[in-house]
């Protein structure tokens, strides 16, 4: 429903006011694990590894880290760590690798297009250049049924299903970003919405639905 766009994110947060430097080894093992990446540049270990990360909905926050795990003789310092887009945030707590101990990359990504995605990020380590590709498949939160045709003075019908079961349709706020268009009424069927819309100005208008209304839950835009 939302137009596609990638949040940026700047800063690894747990919350607002709490950044990932603050975090306890306890949260940090909290997040799930989405891979292990051998570290060992005197060995030849691989540069290149290819996380999968599965299925989640649109507008979903997914944190995440990767082990780092030092099979060297002498301790490893994690360096410069790009990704290839601004949806992706990641960070390292103790950049310092001894032998045989192991850090955790934590990963944050935020993207709303709908598809395969592949987020590219690469790792600095001891002068080496470690890529990991993270697979991810965004399915729609919502998906509109009815293709809303607006006449005045007679309300357009409507239906909207909730694929995301983490969202709850009865607490779904619709918000219309125009003046001139009216929610008449709504009605939470299972997990569809069903909506009358009724527009207030001349002749015949056809809108996206994204561009005549925002969604929102609580304080989350879907």
């Amino acid at each position: 429903m939302a137009a596609s766009i990638l949040s940026l994110l700047l800063i690894f947060a747990l919350s607002t006011d709490e950044s990932a430097s603050n975090w306890t080894q306890d949260q940090i093992n909290e997040l799930p694990q989405w891979g292990t990446l051998d570290v060992n540049p005197n060995a030849g270990s691989p540069a290149e590894l290819t996380f999968k990360i599965g299925q989640h909905y649109q507008n979903a926050d997914l944190r995440g880290r990767i082990v780092l795990r030092n099979q060297s003789s002498s301790e490893i310092r994690v360096g410069k760590i790009v990704a290839d887009c601004n949806c992706t945030a990641a960070f390292v707590k103790d950049r310092i690798i001894p032998t045989g101990e192991q850090r955790s990359l934590l990963i944050r990504i935020q993207s709303n297009e709908i598809g395969e995605r592949q987020v590219k990020l690469s790792v600095e380590m001891e002068g080496r250049i470690y890529t990991n590709y993270i697979n991810v498949r965004i399915r729609p939160s919502l998906i509109v049924l009815d293709q809303a045709k607006f006449l005045p003075d007679k309300p357009a019908e409507v239906r909207i299903d909730v694929k995301n079961p983490d969202l709850n349709p009865e607490e779904i706020q619709l918000r219309p970003t125009r003046s001139d268009i009216k929610i008449v009424s709504t009605n939470v069927q299972d997990r569809q919405i069903r909506l009358s819309i009724r527009w207030e100005g001349e002749g015949l208008c056809r809108l996206p639905l994204h561009t005549a209304f925002q969604m929102h839950c609580g304080n989350t835009r879907v």
